[in-house]
């Protein structure tokens, strides 16, 4: 863990930055853990594996920061600028990204129990990233790339995902009642116990979905392909549905 000086400041844990000028600084594995940086400028920063867990980093101006492999466990990015901010494998576990200003990369990124509540995540791209347990209600994703995540246990309640990519994605226990998933692409996801009461899925690719005891009550399924899906006796389906002769395989 590396302790410096940038532009007269020291960069240390629980360093007092607040509001300070960083922009486009070299701060890679920097050592900011519980750093109060909040209205700090540190747009198109390099923080490259640095230590910011704890950090206070409320109303910072982030646009096009790079965190790639950073420690942000129980970061506060509260009404951040995240813009173009690149968080590629960071862990996020436990952070507060309320009301920040996507859309930001968030590749294999580990966001476990993050709180992503309402935000506006449309065309976001989380692929492979760990979101257990992750507060994701009202959220936007429409359009964004979810393939290969995992959102054991997160909770989308309401949330919106017209069009989004879940391909081989584990949603095993996930709380999705009344989110649109309009033509979104489940194909080959883990949806064993997910809850999609009230859910819009219409013309969604279900294909070669996992399906064993998901609920479907009261869902709309209009045109959605569950062709090659596997169900159990516990699987609920909507009134009037016929999963068999919609594609699906009991076992």
């Amino acid at each position: 863990m590396v302790v410096v000086e940038v532009n007269g400041y020291t960069i240390e844990p629980g360093a007092d930055l607040s509001g300070v000028n960083l922009e486009r600084k070299d701060l890679s594995n920097a050592w900011l853990s519980e750093a109060r940086l909040s209205g700090a400028d540190l747009a198109n920063v390099n923080l490259a594996e640095a230590w910011l867990d704890g950090a206070d980093l409320t109303e910072s101006n982030l646009e096009g920061a790079n965190f790639y492999g950073a420690d942000l466990v129980r970061a506060n990015f509260y009404m951040a600028n995240l813009t173009d901010a690149n968080f590629t494998r960071a862990n996020l576990t436990n952070a507060d990204l309320r009301l920040v200003s996507p859309p930001a990369l968030f590749w294999g990124a580990n966001l476990t129990r993050a709180n992503l509540a309402a935000l506006n995540l449309a065309e976001a791209n989380f692929h492979a990233a760990n979101l257990r347990g992750t507060n994701l209600a009202g959220v936007n994703l429409s359009f964004a790339d979810l393939g290969l995540a995992s959102l054991y246990l997160a909770n989308l309640v309401g949330a919106t995902l017209v069009g989004t990519n879940i391909g081989g994605g584990y949603f095993r226990e996930a709380n999705l009642r009344s989110t649109d998933l309009s033509e979104a692409r489940l194909f080959e996801a883990n949806l064993n116990r997910a809850n999609f009461a009230g859910a819009k899925l219409t013309r969604a690719d279900l294909r070669r979905t996992q399906l064993e005891g998901t609920s479907f009550i009261g869902g709309n399924l209009s045109e959605t392909d569950f062709s090659g899906a596997t169900a159990n006796e516990a699987t609920v389906w909507p009134e009037e549905f016929d999963p068999v002769a919609a594609g699906v395989i009991f076992k």
